[in-house]
């Protein structure tokens, strides 16, 4: 395949030579500023040609596009789990409703189109019969994932510009959650203690930490220092395609230490006693991950039975409650109780200060008594009560 590099004015043009259609000879062309860009772009192209790796833009469509894009860059940067949620946007939302447009032609009014169009009659499948369109939320996520599909289509040279930037997307709506008070607490814990007794520990740990749940149930006891009552949180449990899988956390802030209060020190002393009764009794079957929170057998408990569980108890006290409303009552509780935001925030694990202020934005914060204290306190109100000594 030929090609070569030609200067025009103070800019220099690759051109390189693609192969004739019918009686019409077809050339791609790309200007640059400098000579030493244009050396690295034509030996680029040729380079592809020449392995077949060569990806004409006129001709590729934003569904072609967007199944390259997951292949040669997500697969490789993201988790299984952040890459599975990609997929499923690009395989039933976005090729779908944009997958024939050819990449060179997409507009911000398609884009548009398809984020009005979503938000109307956007769902897919009947898990919410009433439900016919997509939260702004969701729909402002799918912005963010064409947004950087386009992006790298820039830096790959495939398009000129980043079409998505031209667009409004829906604004993210307001969190909203259940706060899960002391006394509804005490009757899940009560109705858990019975009928599911292994979830005991990790519904304690969420509600007196904020953990979310993969972290409580990646927690390892070689994690606990209980001398200086500190805790490092260090991974997460996911259910993957393989099964249960333990993962890095979610992001480097997620990856922290807090300290621990008085009373949960003591309940996981008490807890860990337990275990070290059931692992005898079990013997060699036992397997052994060093885990706080497993079956008695030691095996990881799965992170979805966790959330099911909690939810079909939980709802009969609360019918909107979720698991992960435990997380929100904990850094609720604190700010409520004078926290400074930034604290709650490193607590929490977030990935920035905007997070949290956005999240619990109905809670005005300010410097005032120590996390662990304060968590420890609202336990002991749990623990008076009796849930801990009849727990398993």
């Amino acid at each position: 395949m030929k090609g070569h590099i030609r200067k025009r004015g103070d800019s220099y043009q690759v051109v390189v030579y693609l192969g004739q259609v019918g009686k019409k000879k077809k050339y791609k062309y790309i200007t640059v500023k400098r000579k030493k860009e244009a050396d690295r772009i034509l030996n680029d192209i040729l380079y592809k040609i020449n392995n077949n790796t060569f990806v004409d833009p006129g001709r590729i469509t934003f569904g072609e596009y967007l199944k390259r894009w997951l292949k040669d860059y997500c697969i490789p940067k993201l988790t299984p789990r952040t890459l599975k949620r990609y997929e499923e946007i690009v395989d039933l939302h976005l090729i779908p409703a944009l997958g024939d447009i050819l990449l060179a032609k997409l507009q911000p009014l398609d884009l548009q189109g398809y984020y009005s169009k979503a938000l109307v009659s956007g769902r897919i499948g009947n898990k919410y019969k009433k439900k016919k369109g997509l939260s702004p939320t969701t729909v402002l996520f799918h912005h963010k994932v064409i947004h950087k599909a386009l992006e790298m289509a820039v830096k790959w040279q495939l398009t000129g510009r980043n079409v998505a930037d031209a667009v409004e997307p829906p604004r993210k709506e307001k969190s909203s959650f259940e706060l899960i008070e002391n006394d509804i607490l005490l009757k899940i814990l009560k109705v858990v203690n019975v009928k599911c007794p292994v979830l005991v520990i990790p519904i304690l740990i969420a509600a007196n930490t904020g953990m979310r749940r993969g972290e409580v149930l990646a927690l390892m006891w070689k994690d606990i220092n209980f001398k200086i009552m500190r805790m490092s949180i260090r991974q997460q449990l996911q259910r993957l395609e393989g099964g249960l899988k333990f993962r890095p956390c979610k992001s480097d802030n997620s990856t922290r230490s807090i300290p621990l209060s008085e009373p949960l020190v003591e309940i996981l002393k008490k807890h860990k006693a337990e275990q070290n009764k059931s692992r005898l009794l079990v013997g060699h079957a036992y397997q052994d991950h060093g885990l706080v929170c497993c079956w008695e057998n030691g095996r990881p408990i799965d992170p979805d039975y966790f959330t099911k569980r909690f939810i079909k108890i939980a709802k009969k006290f609360l019918p909107n409650a979720r698991l992960h409303d435990l997380r929100h009552s904990f850094a609720t509780m604190l700010l409520a109780n004078n926290v400074n935001l930034k604290k709650v925030s490193e607590y929490l694990g977030h990935g920035s200060i905007g997070i949290t202020g956005d999240t619990y934005s109905h809670v005005t914060p300010s410097m005032g008594d120590e996390i662990a204290e304060i968590a420890g306190a609202e336990l002991l109100k749990l623990d008076c009560q009796g849930i801990v000594t009849e727990g398993k």
